[in-house]
């Protein structure tokens, strides 16, 4: 799926309005441009979240959060094991 696409399912509209808001520099578009990759918002849209994202609310360094961003899968398989041991 195309970055225009991507976005109309996104918003619920045609892929064309992704055009119009980008031209209209509408603040939503340059947000999820910015701080979201393609393969983010696919995820969000298959599985309704986004793996990543799933450490923020804690409080990282920046290094621990680039950390987590590369390798979220092996950290949520130790923190699932750990919480096991509980």
């Amino acid at each position: 799926m195309n970055y225009k696409e991507l976005m109309g399912k996104i918003f619920d509209f045609y892929p064309s309005t992704f055009y119009t808001w980008k031209k209209q520099g509408r603040p939503i578009i340059a947000l999820l441009e910015k701080y979201f990759s393609k393969e983010d918002l696919e995820e969000f849209l298959d599985a309704g979240s986004i793996s990543k994202m799933e450490y923020v609310s804690k409080d990282y360094s920046s290094v621990e959060l680039e950390f987590l961003a590369k390798n979220s899968d092996a950290v949520k398989m130790y923190i699932k094991s750990v919480e096991g041991l509980k």
